[in-house]
């Protein structure tokens, strides 16, 4: 089997170079960078609050606080107590009690109203109808339904904020188009059919004394799914043929002529790419062992468990 996701398909997008690092020789920096580490947080206490939300507010509050706090540990994110307000800002323990007591109340009605059908769903849709070995997986977050229709939840924490609203118009604005929504959709239509209604972004605002959220409803027309389609599948003939293309290079080749360099990548809004002084220092970097500062750690968004229903998927 051929297993794509939507960080491979995007990464190899951004650049073809970035993704040889860190999807076929596993290269990575190492270390959880303090925004993404607080969505993983604030995704493990969803985790929780979400199927309990019928339970008593005070009991659910504090238990969702200390998953949140599970994850902090587990993810080796900053301890709080040490001088590093220059690193946390906002994003940071205290801000989260305070974000999760609002949200219950926030969201206690419309959770209520659906069933939570599946967290942290794992799936595993065809991508190519002419062949059964490649397929597109992901989790989805949350399956939510009300009788027989079905809807993903998609969690995203942001800090962009607006006096006038809260949620910068930005951040909502972005899901249509955006790869990995347009991908849920897809695998959504193929599970359910016509009983699938859509995904919603449940937006969480993270501000030091405020605290808004909002729900995004997005639906996309199918002949933009099959357009994303076409997209994923031309993402991985390309991604083969570079595989081909290096499959007949050499350490000793002057330079790789596979998994050509995104020149206009290299920068993320004056962020460098964490790959760029290997690629001032390489230019075949089969030639290369782990450069100093990265560590090899495979990229894989399953559990064990995830990946066993995976397996049960596929047959």
């Amino acid at each position: 089997m051929r297993l794509y996701d939507n960080t491979r398909l995007k990464g190899y997008k951004q650049c073809n170079r970035r993704y040889l690092f860190r999807h076929v020789f596993d290269w990575t920096s190492g270390g959880m960078a303090v925004a993404p580490g607080f969505g993983l947080c604030w995704h493990a206490a969803m985790d929780h609050l979400w199927p309990n939300i019928d339970h008593p507010a005070e009991d659910v509050v504090s238990r969702t606080f200390q998953a949140f706090m599970d994850e902090w540990i587990k993810q080796e994110m900053p301890n709080p107590l040490d001088d590093r307000d220059d690193l946390l800002k906002f994003r940071n323990p205290d801000t989260a009690a305070r974000m999760i007591e609002d949200y219950f109340f926030t969201r206690r009605e419309f959770i209520g109203e659906h069933k939570v059908i599946g967290i942290e769903m794992p799936f595993c849709v065809p991508l190519d109808p002419d062949d059964p070995t490649v397929g597109y997986v992901g989790r989805l977050d949350k399956v939510i339904g009300k009788g027989d229709k079905r809807w993903i939840v998609d969690h995203k924490t942001t800090s962009a904020y607006r006096v006038s609203g809260g949620i910068a118009s930005s951040v909502t604005d972005s899901f249509t188009p955006d790869s990995q929504v347009d991908g849920y959709l897809y695998a959504g239509h193929m599970m359910w059919g016509k009983n699938f209604k859509g995904v919603w972004m449940d937006l969480a605002l993270v501000h030091k004394k405020e605290s808004r959220f909002g729900l995004v409803p997005v639906e996309r027309r199918l002949e933009h799914l099959d357009e994303w389609l076409w997209e994923a599948q031309e993402g991985v003939r390309r991604i083969e043929a570079d595989h081909s293309r290096m499959a007949g290079a050499a350490p000793g080749d002057p330079y790789l002529a596979a998994f050509p360099k995104t020149t206009d990548a290299c920068y993320d809004f004056q962020s460098p790419c964490p790959y760029l002084d290997v690629c001032k220092m390489y230019s075949n970097p089969l030639a290369s062992d782990v450069p100093p500062g990265m560590e090899v750690s495979k990229w894989d968004p399953f559990t064990p468990e995830q990946l066993k229903q995976i397996e049960e998927i596929m047959g």
